[in-house]
């Protein structure tokens, strides 16, 4: 197919966030704090884990993984995978998601939890290499006494 220039995006025109979604895949947008968007570390082109965590009327939190490996397309809207750019801390994050993951997200978030991410190491683990803590229990360590 040749090249036209009616088909060519440039960087801050219309239809970029567009071009830069893989087939088949939306865009789906979630706010973020320092505390649920890793304190700004989280940058466009990292993959990171979901979580959605909801407090029950007896004031018990239950967290569970909602999305594993989503790719971050932009914070707030800087959507450059510059990997000199500084840290981002946004009130917004674009990650990409196939449709029926968009809308198991949007349907999660409607119910008023809190969603997070886990950002993930550029390095896949070998086989074994994690472990998951399987009793969901939370040992608090304070002032160095457990």
């Amino acid at each position: 197919e040749p090249i036209i220039e009616a088909k060519i995006v440039r960087a801050g025109s219309s239809g970029l966030m567009a071009a830069v979604l893989g087939p088949g895949m939306r865009a789906v947008t979630m706010r973020i704090t320092p505390e649920t968007g890793v304190s700004g570390f989280v940058l466009p082109g990292d993959r990171v884990d979901i979580y959605y965590s909801e407090t029950n009327n007896n004031n018990v939190t239950k967290t569970e993984l909602l999305l594993e490996d989503v790719r971050v397309l932009a914070i707030n809207t800087v959507y450059s995978e510059n990997p000199e750019a500084p840290v981002i801390e946004g009130a917004n994050a674009t990650v990409e998601l196939s449709p029926s993951d968009a809308e198991y997200f949007i349907t999660t978030r409607a119910s008023r939890g809190e969603m997070s991410f886990a950002l993930r190491s550029v390095f896949t683990p070998e086989e074994g290499q994690t472990q998951a803590r399987r009793d969901g229990s939370v040992k608090v360590i304070r002032y160095g006494r457990s």
